[in-house]
């Protein structure tokens, strides 16, 4: 009787921490989560950005005029990817000493001369930064800016040398719209930065944030199919923002947009796949459509 009772006991312990940790891998929606924590950036990132600002400007203020400076970019909005997201500092500098009658291209150059004793390279895929490399990440990407009266206000734009324009943009409206984001679309945001870079990284880090601002997002929703579920809905919406007569699409040269585009229909595909095979309860076949979408950084099944 006694060995039965003990028997009993033992059959209604909870699992040790170890069982459950051997299970976790085959459950979506921990691949997931083991997914963020590899990418996610800990620890006061915005300090950071800030201290290579301020470093920025020693280093500049003695050869170029700045009218403001301040850091921008996806570290300081928190969707930032762990040792690859730059820094982006904007610098406003004078018009008239620096950037009048200057094309694009030549006002990067002249950032980049303003560092010829530093290692400082117009490498992006934009063509809108100066890229300066420092011994330990994060790097930082300098844009600079020229000021355009409007009305009794002023625009900021900033150089493209790959088109030969000027663009107008408003850095601190997006990070207020990011700021006040949940903490579960700045995952989504993360986890789709991890997939453009797993596939030749077409989509501009800006695009995703705006993409993801356009997304509905269920914060409740723990359902093993919830991920695949979301990934398929942001991609869908990507897809609708890149169409030819959509805004984002005549901001890429036709031969980026049209293999942007392929890779979106190809990971929506792939995530519908997962998000149907979730319902199944077949989540090797959803975890194994998952690492098709993110790679190697996502867990595999088991």
């Amino acid at each position: 009787m006694a060995a039965a009772a003990g028997r009993a006991q033992c059959a209604l312990e909870e699992p040790s921490d170890e069982t459950v940790a051997s299970l976790m891998p085959y459950l979506v929606s921990t691949s997931f989560s083991k997914l963020l924590e590899s990418i996610t950036i800990v620890g006061d990132a915005t300090k950071t950005a800030n201290v290579r600002r301020d470093r920025i400007v020693e280093l500049l203020d003695q050869k170029l005029t700045i009218l403001n400076s301040f850091a921008t970019g996806s570290l300081v909005r928190g969707t930032g990817l762990k040792n690859r997201s730059d820094v982006d500092v904007m610098l406003v500098l004078h018009y008239g000493k620096h950037l009048k009658n200057k094309t694009p291209r030549a006002a990067l150059e002249a950032v980049q001369d303003a560092l010829s004793g530093y290692d400082a390279q117009i490498v992006k895929k934009n063509g809108q930064a100066v890229t300066l490399y420092f011994k330990t990440w994060p790097n930082v990407d300098i844009v600079p800016a020229k000021r355009v009266t409007v009305g009794e206000g002023f625009s900021l734009h900033i150089p493209d040398s790959n088109t030969g324009s000027w663009i107008e943009t408003d850095p601190a409206s997006h990070d207020i719209a990011m700021s006040v984001a949940s903490a579960r679309k700045k995952q989504l945001i993360r986890a789709m930065k991890c997939w453009n870079e797993a596939h030749s990284s077409y989509f501009r880090s800006f695009h995703i944030e705006k993409v993801a601002l356009a997304c509905w997002v269920d914060e409740n929703d723990a359902e093993e199919g919830a991920w695949p579920g979301q990934v398929k809905h942001f991609l869908e919406r990507a897809i609708e923002l890149t169409e030819p007569t959509a805004e984002l699409s005549t901001e890429y040269e036709v031969g980026e947009w049209s293999e942007l585009r392929s890779r979106l229909r190809r990971g929506q595909e792939l995530a519908e796949a997962a998000w149907h095979a979730c319902f199944r309860n077949d989540y090797a076949t959803a975890i194994e459509k998952c690492r098709i979408i993110f790679g190697d950084k996502f867990p595999a099944y088991g």
